[in-house]
Order: structure tokens, then sequence, then C-alpha cells
């Protein structure tokens, strides 16, 4: 009997219908078990003649198995996969942000379309180092999340329908693919590989810049004769004005033979990073040639929603641009990109071109799974949170709770109070001590005691912690680099070596990154000038009161030695960062030698924004310190030398006399797992500012 809405399979409730592709039957529903609405897909089994039929459920099956393991945060997940009365379907999430294909309409400025679709490549990406090509890459299978995040969905669905004999298809008039966006070996029924999905991802890329795609016809047989036979009208004579690079790279993926395009879709994500002139941190890690998801078993593959940002009704009309990704970054070592003037990145809406599109408010953030994570590990997080409180509020008469973030203005920071004057009671420092058992993973307690000891500075009631003197292992042993290479061949991390031990006096670092609100007051008192762009990927940043306790981002090197000068303190050296973020005994992570997941740091584009500083408790290193890992890279004092472990002093190592480059430390929210090690080593010239670098200071007894 035909399935329509008002049927029950399963669990799932049918509501209504949401599309009739060529493939499948697609409805909203309801699952009453978990109580939550999905996509339900029904794959079309008319398509078929019954000598096919066992084949194709067969194959489904194993296709199902295949797709329900992945695991990336620009993948539709899968959550179920069964038959009801012969017919095959699949239940995936369900996104209320649309597809891309109704967003089409203006030409799309050639960076903001290079950004929309490169997390769409890396998701291409993780699926080919997995065996799986989509085949049938285009804009209706591009979905957006409640943030606007490309998702790519149908992975699969094309092989599922191949039959082994061609004819079978091809006698119903139903092609595997879409011919607009089919490679020419696609169209010619030979064998493809992840080539061809390259050539379908360009193919988006030339519509979204243009307007239009490269070949169309009154037929699909005619434009599959198109891709085949003819060559490729210039994207120019559409967009006279677009660079020749973009031709390149257009000309380049599109090619009709696979082995003129792209080596890989990491080599293709790549060059859309570069049109969308996305940086990439000079931090020793990842290239182009590394897999995304090299330690598979030591990630969490579900995207988490950036703290606290709620949906809005109807799709959102900015995004988070694409950032350093695992599969396709720059080379270790290569120069950074150091424009200060990247624009939001606006995502298509219907007719783009003719409205300017709004932020969504932002209000104060709290962690929040966007999917994937289950609800008992944010009730772990919360029991943690509370055992924080309760301990620290008790020890230390209610004195400053680990979670607790400090002190927002009641007006915009850029017009945050002046600083309050220091008095001789306000010198002393008020300090508490507690026991703090802190777990990484709700279940299994592998926990770590912090002897916390806090005071606050009067100039921006910063909340530092204290980090006692002695010694400490500084950097990595020849085996752990070994071991990284191994992952990476051609990364570089000869810097964090030798490993060595380094004695440091007594100091005290800040607990937190700097905010919004903290360095308002600086940029009031006119001792430090407004962060270079007041916007992230979307505006106002630095300016909106909701973001205050946002970590302060696009400062330069100056520009945070003159805040902590200006706050009493000065930045910290690079070796207080590492004992700050590692303690003594050369853990990995600041929370030990666990591997990282989203319960310890904002890391690796899963949320895609910074979040608000002490966001992540769990993440706290021995003495107390937060977001050491990850949220944003911090400037600390020293010139970068490439060697200077090998001739750094063991006491109160300040860095190199000179250079042309600062070091930063400790990661970001784009960046990934290795990148969050203690030793890692970032650098940047002092003038450099960007979306993904903030600071915190240091100080002395």
């Amino acid at each position: 009997m035909p399935i329509s809405a008002g049927q029950s399979i399963g669990r799932y409730h049918l509501i209504e219908p949401m599309g009739d592709g060529g493939m499948a039957l697609v409805f909203k529903a309801r699952d009453t078990l978990l109580e939550r609405y999905v996509a339900l897909k029904v794959i079309r089994t008319d398509l078929f003649s019954g000598s096919d039929m066992d084949q194709m459920l067969e194959r489904f099956t194993r296709e199902a198995k295949w797709l329900a393991a992945l695991a990336h945060p620009n993948i539709v997940k899968i959550f179920d996969f069964g038959s009801f009365e012969g017919s095959p379907y699949l239940v995936e999430e369900l996104l209320p942000g649309g597809t891309l294909k109704t967003r089409l309409g203006k030409p799309l400025p050639y960076r903001q379309a290079a950004a929309l679709l490169a997390p769409v490549a890396r998701a291409l990406a993780y699926a080919h180092g997995r065996g799986i090509i989509h085949r049938d890459v285009k804009p209706a299978n591009i979905l957006f999340s409640e943030t606007g995040e490309p998702m790519l969905t149908d992975f699969g669905i094309a092989k599922i329908m191949t039959s082994d004999q061609a004819s079978t298809l091809t006698g119903t008039g139903v092609g595997i693919g879409t011919p607009a966006y089919m490679a020419p070996e696609q169209s010619l029924g030979q064998g493809v590989d992840a080539r061809a999905d390259i050539y379908s991802l360009a193919v988006v890329y030339y519509e979204l810049i243009t307007g239009r795609r490269p070949f169309e016809a009154d037929t699909p047989m005619a434009v599959m004769f198109m891709q085949i036979k003819d060559p490729l009208p210039r994207p120019r004579l559409f967009v006279p004005d677009l660079p020749e690079k973009v031709e390149a790279v257009l000309f380049k993926a599109l090619a009709k033979n696979p082995n003129d395009r792209y080596a890989d879709m990491n080599a293709f994500a790549s060059a859309l990073d570069d049109l969308a002139e996305v940086p990439q941190v000079q931090s020793g890690f990842y290239t182009t040639d590394t897999v995304m998801d090299a330690r598979p078993a030591q990630r969490i593959g579900a995207s988490a929603q950036p703290a606290g940002r709620t949906a809005q009704e109807g799709p959102p009309q900015t995004t988070a641009l694409p950032q350093q990704n695992a599969g396709g970054g720059r080379a270790a070592g290569s120069a950074m990109q150091s424009s200060a003037s990247r624009p939001a990145v606006p995502l298509p809406t219907p007719g783009i071109g003719d409205s300017h599109p709004s932020r969504p408010a932002v209000p104060p953030p709290t962690p929040a799974a966007r999917k994937g994570i289950p609800i008992w590990v944010w009730l772990g997080v919360a029991g943690v949170l509370v055992v924080i409180c309760l301990v620290v509020g008790l020890a230390g008469g209610g004195f400053w709770m680990l979670s607790q973030g400090p002190a927002r203005p009641t007006s915009a920071p850029t017009t945050a109070p002046s600083p309050v004057p220091p008095t001789a009671e306000s010198q002393q420092p008020t300090q508490t001590t507690a026991e703090i058992t802190v777990s990484a993973n709700p279940t299994a307690l592998q926990s770590h005691a912090l002897n916390i000891q806090t005071r606050t500075s009067p100039h921006d009631d910063m909340v530092q912690v204290f980090v006692p003197a002695g010694d400490f292992l500084m950097g990595s042993t020849a085996d752990q680099v070994a071991a990284l290479k191994a992952d990476c061949p051609t990364c570089d991390f000869v810097n964090e070596t030798p490993q060595h031990h380094v004695y440091l006096d007594d100091f005290w670092i800040d607990r937190t990154e700097v905010t919004n609100a903290q360095y308002a007051r600086c940029v009031a008192a006119n001792a430090c000038p407004p962060p270079t762009l007041d916007s992230k990927n979307t505006a106002p940043y630095y300016s909106d009161p909701a973001l205050a306790d946002y970590p302060v981002i696009y400062v330069t090197w100056n520009d945070a030695a003159a805040y902590c000068k200006w706050a009493g303190r000065k930045l910290p050296s690079e070796a207080q960062w590492e004992k700050a973020a590692r303690g003594t005994n050369g853990a990995i992570y600041p929370w030990g030698d666990d591997n990282p997941n989203l319960n310890l740091l904002n890391y690796n584009q899963y949320i895609g924004d910074p979040t608000k500083v002490g966001s992540y408790p769990g993440g706290a290193s021995p003495y107390g310190a937060l977001d050491m890992a990850g949220n944003v890279w911090e400037w600390v004092n020293d010139w970068y030398g490439f060697d200077y472990y090998s001739v750094s002093p063991q006491n109160n190592p300040i860095g190199p006399q000179s250079g042309d480059k600062r070091v930063m430390r400790g990661g970001s929210w784009f960046d990934q797992d290795p990148v969050m090690r203690a030793a890692n080593r970032g650098y940047e010239p002092f003038d450099y500012s960007y979306s993904n670098l903030g600071l915190r200071c240091a100080s002395l007894p």
C-alpha cells in the first residue's frame, strides 16, 4: 500500500510530506519513543523490477550500516533504518533550515560561496577516507542546521539505488545522480571515485558565484552530453570582475578527465579555504595530507551547538566561516593570512543580494549540545559544576566559583566604566584554597585534584590562579614527536624539542581569557586601542552586550601587551603559560592525558565560534586555569625561536632576545586535537590579529 502522512512506521508517526525526490519520499515524522522530530526517507521501490528487489534490499542494509557510522559535524546523522511493507527507509535528524536549492538567487560573492562550501568539502573528504562516495552532490542535498551550518545529506542513496544491471534503471529513465551536477565519467556510466564528487561540488560552486549552472539544456540527456563534450563556459562571462584565481580553481575541479582534477577532496577543500581567505595558524599541525579523523576512536563526531545560542524563527542568516579543518589545511609552517578585515559571511537567502541579513540576538551562553550528545553527558557535567560550586563556596566563603565568569557591565562594552583605582586593601590579594575533583568523563571518573588559590585584580576584576615555584617538564620528547609525525609526515614538531626541565618562580596567571567587557575598560581608559574589527563571523561581537563575557578577539600582540600593562600585569612567558596549562609532569593536555572531547574544550569547529570564558570547568588545568586549550589562541610575551629549547636557560626563561614573530599558545575553536596539546607552539607577526586570537595575562606575587 502507498505510504502517506498519518501512518505509523514502527515507532515513527508520519506527520507530513517534505519532498518527493527521484530516489526517496521524505516525511517529517515523530519518534514516539525518544519524543523528537526526525526526517524519514522511504526509498522508492517502484524503480526496481522484482528480480532486482532482493539485491537492492541487501545493498540497502549494507550501505545503511556504513552510513550510520559516519560522524562528522557537517554530515546529517542517520539515527535508524529498517523496512516497512517491503520499502526500506532511513531515519535522519531533522534540519529546519531548508536546503541550499531553496536559497539560490542572485550570484553570491566568491569568497562567501567558498566559505559556505568548504565545510561540505571537508565532510566529503571525511567520507571518502572511509571509502564512501556521495555520487549526488547538489544544492538540494545541502541542508542547513538551526545555526546556519551547511549539512550534507543523502550519502550513499545513489549507490543504494544503483543496479548491477545498469539497463534496469536506465530503462526507467532514472539516472544515478543529477545530470546537471554529474561528472562526465558518471554520465558515461563508467566507474567513479572521489573525483566525481569534486566535480559535482565544483558545479555547485560555479552556480553559486555565477547564478547559473555551467551546462543547461532542455533535456537531461542533452545536459549529460554537454558535460561530456562541451568546454566549460568561462565564469567571467557571467561575472566579469571575477579574479583569475577563481577561474583557475573551477577549471581544475571541472576538468573532463578525472586525472586533471584535484588529487582528492582535501586538496579541493584547501583551495576553497584559500578563496575564502581562511588562515591556518602556524602551529606545526595540519596539512593537506592529514586525514580529518586520523584518531576516530578518540573523538566525538557530533557537532555541539554554540553555547546559549538559541534557534530563531526561520533559518538564520549568517554562518561561521570555515576555519582550519582536520583534513585540508595549509602546510605546517606556511605563512598565515594576515588580513584583519574579513567580512561576515551571509548565507544565501531567497533572492540573494536583495536584502542585508540581520544577526539573531545572542543571549548569555551555557554549554549545550547541538546534536548527538547524550543527555546523561550534560547531566554529568551539571553535577560536576554543582560539586565545584559547593566546595569552592564553602572553602572560600562564596569567593569566585570556577564556573563563574567575570562580572559583566550593565552597558555595552564600548561604554564600560573606567577602571577602579587600586587601594591599599585591594592590592593585598584575597586567597582561597580548595580541593576539587574534576572529571574529564562523567562515566569514567579519571580525575585530578586541584589546589586552587585565587585573587582578583582591582583593575579589571580578573580572577587569577596561583602557580607555585618549582620545576616542570617543558616541550615534547623525541618519541612524542615521532608519533605525531607518523600521523602527519610533512608536519614539523621539532620546535617542541628537546623536552627539558625548567624552574619558574611563583607567579599568578589569569584564570580565563580576557573578555570583551574587561578589554573595553582598557579602551575606555585610553590605554588600549579597540579591536581591529568589531566582529567575528557575525556582527557585532566586541560591542554586543550579550557577548561581554566572551573572549576579546582581533587583538595584536601590541594590543595584548598594552592591556596587560594597563591591568598591572604582563603577558606570560611561554614557560609560564605551559606550566600553568599542564602542571609539572609533562601532561599532554590541561586535564591530563585523556583525549579531547566536547565536555573539556571548544575545538575543531564543533561549535564554530568562541564560547563564553570558563564554559568548560572539566578542562581545568592542575592550577585551576580554564580554557587553556581551545576557544581562542593566546598571545604570550616571548619572541619565537625555532630551536630556542636547545639553548634555553633552565631558570625562568623568557625567550629569544629578538625575532620577527611572537608566540601564541592554546589552539582555538577551529583547531584539531594535536593543536590542543599544551606543548604545541604557534607563532605570528606581532601585528597580526584574527577571529581566533585573544590573550590572558600573568603577574608575580
